[in-house]
Parts: structure tokens; sequence; C-alpha cells
């Protein structure tokens, strides 16, 4: 055991809040009794297990009191609940189901603080701070405790709003309820304090004492046959908690209430309760008259330029009296100017986004384009004419018609490109494939084969077809003239036609009549067109000449 000063006000608690717990007894019928008895009892032993802690040495019988001293600690925020429940005529609230699920925090606090191996969890690390003739004990928070304070908090805060809502609806003497403000204000504050380790001396819980002050408070309107009369005190642990930014008008316009939120945020003097909204900045003074002429509904404002530049949603409400008379008006301002920031900067990233993605789509039907097309002409390439007139074979097959294709070369193309050079070779296939493209069917497939020389695939197309087709070719080709460095271009293109299925059942034999025929044209004069059939009618003679 060791001495020190620091225990005499803990244990003087503990034994004050026994006391009132035990005189309580003699007024058990009167209403929240029980739950007020049952608070000074877990507040008396709260103080008494704290005391203890100050007096002994060993580090580990301090650690686990103070491990111990929250089984009755878990408790005291429900008991301040039901008690105010029950006081303010609301017993009926409290049914078995409900107060099972009110105490299931703390019951799992309890088994934490009871089983060694879940400290990580609760509190855990502990470490002895020596400040002169006090040493106290300090804990590293696991995640638990975290959701104990603030589960308790939220049973604080219920408490409060429910004393708000029965201070509105019941006229109450002042004495009493500014007796019951301090009776749970001080040791909520107190606990606050405790918990950010704002205190004097570190480590030393000033609670007991302050529990003790609420112990008196609440004792001597027991005394006077009062207890717990509805006292609402919300004004202070509610509007001042809040977040969002709070400010009451009367009728008359008047300021009749604000937050400590709305105070800082919107410059509020603090004698403005009864001025008008005048004496606040010229931007907040415009947006509460204006819309303190529609006071219902909800908007979404601005306020501020540049940097200050903050957007709020409004919400806007009518406080009436008990007669269901208007006596003023409830502005909430929610600022939402970071989640506005933020949807802007993700509309913003979307939008490039999908410029992205439609450059990608332009790249991939640019891909599409080159992988199928050549890109001097814009007709099809070679390898896509394959697939193109292996389908169309096998769908002439199927439906038994007939099927044309064109070989055409341009004529002395090598003596152009020799005379002129590579680039006026270039618009002359240029010329050519612009020929094609302009003067095909639809359903025909136009495509550069290689070098100077082009394919038609022509469905449907008899022999006498294709080369009605492909002489309208020529002499469109031999009348076309191109400009190029101040001279006039002009050419002649020779073709051969071969029709599926009298010159070939599948496309090399087919390209391969064609081509023949194509010679064939070239070596009796170029200029013109000529059949499969003639070409190896002429292959024919050849052989069979002696």
């Amino acid at each position: 055991m060791i001495y020190t000063p620091y225990a005499w006000l803990p244990l003087a608690s503990a034994i004050l809040l026994a006391s009132i717990a035990v005189y309580a007894g003699y007024y058990r019928r009167l209403a929240a009794c029980r739950p007020f008895r049952a608070l000074m009892w877990l507040s008396s032993l709260f103080s008494l297990i704290f005391a203890l802690n100050l007096v002994v040495a060993p580090l580990g019988l301090r650690v686990l009191l103070l491990h111990l001293i929250y089984i009755p600690g878990a408790f005291i925020a429900p008991a301040i609940l039901i008690m105010v429940v029950e006081h303010t005529g609301h017993a009926a609230w409290i049914t078995r189901r409900r107060l099972g699920a009110l105490l299931i925090v703390p019951v799992v606090t309890v088994i934490l603080t009871l089983t060694p191996p879940l400290y990580p969890l609760f509190r855990h690390s502990p470490q002895m701070i020596v400040d002169g003739s006090l040493s106290n004990v300090v804990f590293s928070r696991g995640p638990w405790y975290w959701i104990y304070y603030g589960y308790g908090t939220v049973l604080s805060i219920c408490a409060l709003a429910i004393l708000t809502v029965s201070l509105l609806t019941h006229a109450q003497r002042r004495q009493e309820m500014l007796l019951l403000i301090l009776g749970i204000i001080v040791p909520f504050l107190a606990d606050i304090l405790t918990t950010l380790r704002i205190t004097p001396l570190p480590g030393y819980a000033w609670t007991p004492l302050l529990l003790a002050c609420t112990g008196v408070i609440y004792g001597w309107a027991l005394l006077r046959g009062q207890i717990f009369t509805v006292v609402p005190i919300a004004r202070g642990a509610v509007m001042d908690h809040i977040e969002d930014l709070v400010i009451v008008l009367s009728t008359q316009g008047q300021i009749a209430d604000f937050n400590s939120a709305a105070q800082v945020v919107c410059g509020i003097p603090p004698q403005a309760i009864g001025a008008l909204v005048d004496v606040l900045p010229p931007a907040w003074a415009d947006l509460l008259r204006c819309h303190d002429r529609e006071p219902m509904g909800k908007s979404e404002v601005t306020v501020g330029l540049g940097e200050e530049r903050h957007i709020y949603d409004l919400v806007v409400s009518t406080i009436n009296d008990r007669r269901g008379r208007p006596v003023g008006h409830l502005f909430i301002l929610h600022d939402v100017t970071e989640r506005k920031r933020a949807e802007d900067a993700l509309r913003e990233a979307n939008q490039s986004l999908q410029a992205q993605l439609a450059e990608i789509q332009q790249l991939q039907i640019l891909l599409r384009e080159q992988a199928t097309h050549d890109v001097l002409t814009g007709l099809f390439n070679r390898r896509y004419m394959q697939e193109i007139l292996d389908q169309s074979l096998a769908h002439a097959a199927r439906e038994r018609s007939p099927l044309s294709v064109m070989m055409i070369d341009i004529d002395h193309f090598k003596k152009l490109n020799d005379a002129y050079g590579h680039k006026a070779g270039d618009m002359m296939l240029q010329a050519m494939g612009a020929l094609l493209r302009g003067q095909t069917r639809q359903m025909d497939t136009a495509c550069r084969y290689g070098g100077e020389e082009f394919v038609v695939i022509m469905s449907t197309a008899t022999l006498d077809m294709a080369m009605g087709r492909a002489d309208e070719l020529r002499q469109a080709f031999e009348e076309m003239r191109v400009e190029y460095d101040s001279h006039e271009l002009q050419g002649t293109i020779s073709a051969g036609v071969a029709t599926f299925p009298k010159h070939g059942g599948d496309s090399d034999t087919l390209l391969r009549a064609a081509d023949q025929a194509l010679y064939m044209a070239k070596a009796t004069g170029r200029n013109r067109v000529c059949a499969a059939d003639t070409a190896l009618g002429a292959a024919s003679k050849l052989l069979t000449a002696p």
C-alpha cells in the first residue's frame, strides 16, 4: 500500500454516492428512483475502485483494478438513459427486448475487461506515470474502447434529447432546470476531458468527484420530492455538439439562438441574442432574410467567393408553440463544400475519361481500318480481300448464283514512276482507288491487290455483266486526268475477268484464271479487257501450235 492524498477525493465521492443511494431507498416509489439508485451505486463503485487503484503498489494489481473499474462504468450511461425515460413518463418504452439490446455493449465491455487475451481490443500496454506523490497508469486504447465511448456518448445525447422534448412541452421552474443541467453536463464534460486526456494530472480521473456532485444535486432534488421532473439540457449537450450550423430566428427576424459552429462560421457576436440579423456579416444577413420569407423547405445555398466560397444544404422549418402558432424559424446548414468539390473533381475526371475513351475508340477504329484497308488508296487490302472472296464464294455456292472477279493493272506504271517520280505514281494509284470506290456497286468489294494491281469481287455478276463493268472502268480511267506539278497525267488499264463456277470453284483457282486473263489483255496490246475464256483459248492455241 502507498499513501497519496489524491485518493481521498474519489474515496469521499464513493462514500457520498453510496449514502445517497441508501437514502434514495426511502423514496423507491417515486418515478425513476430505481434507475437513480442504480446510477448512484454504479458511480460509488466506480469511485471506490479508482481510489483503491491509487493506493496499491504492484503494477499488475493496479492494471487489474483499472480493468475492473469498467464493470460498473459500462452501465452508467444506460442507467442515465433509463432514469430519464422513466422520469419523463415513458417507462413503457423500456421493454425486456429493448433493455437487452441496450445492455449488449456494456456486457461485451465487461467480458473484454475480464479476458486478458482480449485486452488489445479494449485497453492495453499500460504505462506508469509518476508526478510527485501521484502515480497513475495510462493505457493505449483499442478499437472497442472507442465503440464503448461512442456508445456511452450516444446514450447521453439521447437522454438529453428526451429532456429537451419534455422541456418544450411542460413548464418547469428555472431553479430545478439548472440543477438537472448541472447534474448531467458536469460529469459529461469531465468524461470528455478525461477521455481526451486534457487534465492537469495525467491519468487522474476527475469523473468520480464530479459524479459525486451529480449525486448531491439529484439528492437535493430528491429531498424536495421533485427529482427528475423533466429538465432538458440539450442546449449545451446537443446543439453545441452539432457540427452543422444551427440558427433560430423569431418571427420578428431577431436572433433567438445559435450553436457554437454557427457562431464561429457566421461571425455571430456573443451578445447577438435578441438582435436583428443586421448584426451579422452581409452575406449571412442577406441569406437569412431571403429564406426567412419562405420558411419551409430545403435548398442549396452558396456563401462567399473564391477560396472562401462554401456550399451548404439549407433546411428551414417553422417552430410552433403548444397551440400550433409559429414562434420562429429554425435554420440548419450542412456544409457540403468538400462533397461538391469531390463531385466536381469526379465529374472532370469522368469527362477526361470519356474523352480518353473516345480517343481510344477512334484509335480502335483507325486500327481496324488499317488492318483491313490500304492506307494509300482507301480500298480494302489483300488480306481482307481473301477473306471476303472465300465468304462470297461459299455464299454463291449455297445460293447457286454466279460471282465474277476482275483483276486490273495500270499499264506502263513503272515508266510513269521513272518519268515523274513515285509521288506521281501514288497519285495515279489514288485516282484509281477513287474511281473504283465511286463506280462499283455497293455489294461489290474493291481491293488493292498489290503494287499497281487491283481486284474487284462482284457478287451475282455473270461473265457478260463483269466484262461490261470492266470496260466501263477502263474507259473512265482512260478519260481521267491527274494534275501533278504542272503536268497532266493520264494512263490506261488492262483487266482480266473470271467467273465462278465456270473458271474456278475456289478463290485460288478463280484468281489465277483472272490473272491469266489480265496477262492476255496486256500481251495483246494493253488498254483492254479479256475474259478467262479468251485467255484459256489463247493458251490452248499456243500449246497446240506446230
